[in-house]
């Protein structure tokens, strides 16, 4: 239960720290920015790849498991969705992206807190 607490929290890291450097709807053409996206991405994907792997402490929690392994697969198709439009340089799916990544992430928070 701490190590789905502490994950959620890194995803939740990960993209505020991202956020910071680039805070709006913008598709960045600095080399940078494409650079760190996929570190942003790459990170993203391991934490929640990870998480998908940590075994349900008991039957009582099979539900929310379920919801979490759900929330898990989104945001892994999303965040690969993200990369792919950076690496194009897809101004029009980052945007979609950039629209729905806080509720993809909210939704492995919300599903994570209930198993606590």
């Amino acid at each position: 239960l701490n190590r789905l607490s502490s994950s959620a929290d890194a995803l939740g890291k990960l993209r505020t720290d991202l956020r910071a450097k680039y805070p709006e709807d913008t598709f960045y053409r600095r080399d940078a920015f494409r650079s760190d996206f996929a570190a942003y991405a790459d990170q993203t994907l391991c934490v929640a790849q990870s998480l998908q792997q940590v075994p349900t402490p008991n039957a009582r929690f099979g539900d929310a498991d379920a919801r979490l392994d759900a929330a898990l697969a989104d945001l892994i198709e999303h965040t690969r969705a993200g990369r792919e439009a950076v690496r194009a340089r897809n101004v029009s799916d980052y945007r979609k992206w950039f629209k729905d990544v806080d509720a993809k992430l909210a939704a492995v928070r919300e599903a994570a807190a209930i198993q606590r």
